[in-house]
């Protein structure tokens, strides 16, 4: 499934609804992952080492792994320009 535009967007220019950027607007906001994971929730987190998804990032660990290609958020955002078109549409979706 595509993500939204919009949400892709947000990724990419770390201004979204993750708790950090939360907490980058007001100090007050606690900034720790909303599935009580005890780390800081972004966009690092919540692609990459997030508990909660882990079951999601089965199928892209498999298509990072036989495409040799990292598995990162710049990979996973779409913005890693080594990686040819078609494997990052393949990514995205």
């Amino acid at each position: 499934m595509t993500p939204p535009p919009h949400t892709l967007h947000r990724l990419r220019s770390r201004h979204n609804y993750l708790n950090a950027f939360n907490h980058r607007i007001d100090t007050g906001a606690d900034p720790s992952c909303r599935f009580r994971c005890e780390a800081i929730e972004n966009s690092q987190h919540i692609m990459i080492d997030c508990p909660k998804n882990e079951l999601a990032r089965t199928q892209l660990r498999r298509l990072t792994t036989i495409n040799k290609i990292p598995m990162d958020v710049e990979t996973l955002t779409g913005l890693n320009s080594s990686i040819d078109t078609k494997k990052q549409f393949a990514i995205r979706n």
